[in-house]
């Protein structure tokens, strides 16, 4: 009796932990990384917002101390499944700047109207797809974007680049064995293209003009720790190079990261993340900090 009692308790367990281990499976925070697309009438929304801070920069060998500058970006994306079998979704990208420099302000938000040292706008918006190439691979994804520069063009504080950028963007993932660890990786080709820095007239932001006829190439990993199945760690590097195509400039940096997702309710989930430049060539030395918000509608 006593060996009988011990077999159902021992098969309890097991079956519970096996339930368990379904249900962490299932997590969309553990299955929705941005290698995984969703299905027909499905949507995607997500609002992530980044403060880059700098008050040093490499420039020919040279590191250069400077007023600080502030860099925020609000990037929102709203994608649909259009695709019965989750082999494409159908999207719009927006992204919202807002920068400003000054020795003592330190916040970005804090705008004033002063052309010199500040400015901020709705910068650019773009119309994506997000596709499988390899149907046989559910875990490749490319993300293809238009991007068109919409805010107003006159001299003044740099706000964003006046291109207009064809992007392509490769995400890859791969979960390890007992579900634990997570890594997801990504390059993307970006081809920025428009007028020159030279031929801009006095009434035009030349410095804006700075990435036009380059290719944009981050090259990324992040490796993710679940805690459990709806929070995560993540540590991430990523290594960026602008390749110049005939506008006379080229620049790289390096930076490394550390990160917390958490999956609240469902469907939402919020993450949060620290960014480190510790190496640049032409590019500023600075930090970033980091914070997400996502909403499947499953």
């Amino acid at each position: 009796m006593k060996k009988l009692i011990i077999v159902n308790f021992l098969i309890i367990i097991s079956f519970s932990v096996f339930s368990q281990e379904e249900e962490e499976e299932k997590t969309t925070l553990q299955q929705f990384t941005p290698s995984q697309l969703i299905k027909d009438q499905n949507w995607d929304i997500k609002v992530f917002n980044s403060l880059y801070t700098q008050n040093r920069r490499e420039d020919n060998g040279e590191i250069i101390n400077e007023p600080r500058s502030n860099f925020y970006t609000s990037t929102f994306e709203i994608f649909t499944g259009v695709s019965k079998k989750s082999t494409a979704n159908l999207g719009f990208v927006f992204n919202f700047k807002s920068n400003t420099i000054s020795e003592n302000r330190w916040s970005p938000l804090k705008f004033i109207d002063n052309k010199n040292n500040s400015a901020r706008a709705l910068t650019n918006v773009a119309i994506s797809l997000k596709w499988k190439p390899l149907q046989n691979n559910k875990n490749f994804t490319v993300q293809s974007s238009f991007f068109v520069p919409i805010f107003e063009d006159q001299p003044r504080f740099f706000l964003d680049k006046r291109s207009y950028v064809f992007e392509n963007r490769l995400f890859y993932d791969k979960t390890f064995p007992g579900r634990k660890f997570q890594l997801f990786t990504e390059i993307d080709f970006a081809y920025n293209f428009g007028g020159k820095a030279k031929n801009a007239t006095q009434f035009q932001n030349v410095g804006e003009r700075y990435a036009n006829n380059s290719l944009g190439i981050p090259v990324s990993a992040f490796l993710s720790y679940f805690i459990t199945s709806k929070y995560t760690l993540l540590t991430y590097l990523q290594h960026f190079e602008l390749i110049d195509l005939g506008n006379n400039f080229a620049q790289g940096y390096t930076l490394a990261g550390l990160g917390f997702k958490m999956q609240v309710f469902n469907h939402i989930t919020l993450e949060a993340s620290y960014s480190y430049f510790f190496q640049a060539r032409g590019a500023g030395l600075g930090e970033s900090y980091n914070f997400g918000v996502r909403y499947l509608m499953l």
